[in-house]
């Protein structure tokens, strides 16, 4: 099967591969219908560089394979670790735990390893990168994050894995969003709404569409996904991170506050406050903002300056920029001074961590750049090799073929020399035949003759001695 591919790609016929390989016509052709299977590493490594394919292509190993293996095997368990540290308020460990997975499986993608236990792992690595990312960078860097979970999404197209595709689209949409970009978001997410078959997977789609609607002022929309997570939530107790009662009471609360419905946010907290507790310390700082949103509306605002410090507390001490600027920007409209100059100065605090994820951020782009670079620089070389090698073995095939010709052409001289040697000796011999056939011919005429003479002389001789007894016996009658 790869023999007969690489042929069609370049345009080559049986003889031409074999030619190349140095190999038989007819060798070529067993291996390719199945009749011939090459089991030997030696021979495989000879196709695979000779051809310039990857030696993983034809099964060929080495020492590097098994250790990428080894980290296969805990790759998956590298990224549950990490979305346990961005679950419990520790998103930069999950970064850092993170990148030097994504990095090499990044590296072996670029060499053109793209086996499906790889592309899976990195498919779930690069998304939880993005949203690590995007959980602990400032919004004017949140892009990078959507980045991460796009590149997730363009693996998980391609994989045909439903589950994780929802998954990806929910993540990607979600970052999409906080990096301002709402309509591509709302986008997504509907979509990730479409294709989730579990419950708590399209109850997070509609968490996340609520708030990219709200975000995007679109009441219709915002009611729509709202009451689809509601109903879904009304089904049985959530337990995902986005998928509870707490983060159900957050984002309808927000949503009606963007939507411009202050008075009914005003009502739905006073009217409920027994929403539970969050899935994760980031989300009780989430809730602080919004709430002081609410409180702001409702004309409270000690109670919103209250909420608005401890989501600043709370946001530093997990580093949490993102939140730091919404609170930022709720206190400002509100003139709370006091509240944004003390958010102002944690964002300064908050420059060096950004400043070393920003700077990890392109040296991981930079890492993953040079490895596809080096790789394609190898691959260059590699066809020229496979160039000049195919040169020559064309060069070698066509002296092949004169020294054939020659051969062939001396072997017809030779043919028709040996034929005219033993055409003239048959003639010789025809014609030596036919003499003896004559001779016997005219041998037995002679034969014939002296015999039929004798009968003559022996038949006159009877007569001679029979004719005086008759005469005798007449005279005596």
């Amino acid at each position: 099967m790869i023999l007969r591919l690489y042929r069609r790609v370049n345009s080559l016929n049986q003889e031409r591969l074999a030619a190349l390989l140095g190999y038989d016509k007819t060798y070529v052709s067993m291996i390719e219908t199945g009749r011939r299977t090459i089991s030997d590493v030696t021979t495989r490594r000879h196709i695979a560089r000779v051809l310039g394919l990857p030696m993983h292509v034809l099964g060929v190993t080495d020492n590097d394979d098994a250790d990428f293996a080894a980290m296969i095997q805990f790759g998956d368990s590298t990224i549950r670790l990490a979305e346990i540290a961005r679950q419990s308020g520790r998103a930069v460990d999950a970064v850092n735990e993170l990148w030097p997975l994504v990095a090499r499986l990044e590296a072996r993608a670029a060499e053109g390893r793209a086996e499906r236990d790889t592309m899976i792992l990195l498919g779930q690595g690069r998304a939880a990168l993005g949203v690590s990312l995007g959980t602990v960078l400032p919004e004017e860097r949140l892009a990078a994050a959507a980045r991460w979970t796009g590149k997730a999404l363009v693996v998980a197209e391609r994989l045909g894995d439903p589950a994780f595709l929802a998954h990806a689209l929910r993540m990607h949409g979600d970052e999409l969003r906080k990096a301002d970009h709402v309509g591509a978001a709302v986008a997504h997410l509907s979509r990730s709404v479409a294709v989730s078959s579990d419950r708590e997977g399209q109850g997070t789609a509609f968490a996340l569409l609520a708030r990219a609607a709200g975000e995007q002022g679109n009441p219709d929309l915002f009611d729509h996904a709202i009451t689809g997570y509601r109903a879904l939530l009304d089904t049985g107790a959530g337990r995902g991170m986005l998928f509870n009662p707490f983060t159900f009471r957050e984002i309808g609360l927000r949503g009606l506050i963007s939507t411009g419905r202050a008075a009914e946010a005003v009502h739905a907290m006073q009217s409920d406050q027994r929403a539970g507790t969050p899935a994760a310390p980031q989300w009780h700082i989430i809730e602080r903002v919004t709430a002081g949103q609410v409180l702001l509306a409702a004309q409270h605002q000690d109670g919103a300056a209250e909420a608005f410090r401890t989501a600043l507390t709370a946001a530093e001490v997990h580093r949490l920029p993102h939140q730091v600027q919404r609170t930022i920007r709720a206190a400002d409209d509100a003139g709370l001074t006091e509240i944004t100059t003390e958010g102002r100065a944690a964002l300064q605090r908050f420059n060096g961590i950004a400043a070393t994820l920003s700077g990890l951020n392109v040296a991981l782009t930079f890492f993953i750049l040079r490895a596809a670079l080096g790789q394609l620089d190898v691959l260059h070389q590699d066809m020229n090799n496979q160039e000049a090698r195919h040169r020559e073995a064309l060069q070698a095939q066509e002296q092949r073929r004169v020294e054939e010709e020659e051969q062939a052409q001396t072997e017809l001289t030779r043919q028709e020399k040996r034929h005219a040697d033993e055409s003239g000796r048959a003639q010789a011999q025809l014609a030596n035949a036919q003499a003896q056939l004559a001779l016997q011919a005219n041998s037995v005429q002679i034969a014939q003759a002296s015999a039929m003479q004798a009968q003559r002389e022996a038949a006159r001789t009877r007569l001679d001695f029979t004719a005086p007894a008759v005469r005798s016996n007449s005279t005596a009658r």
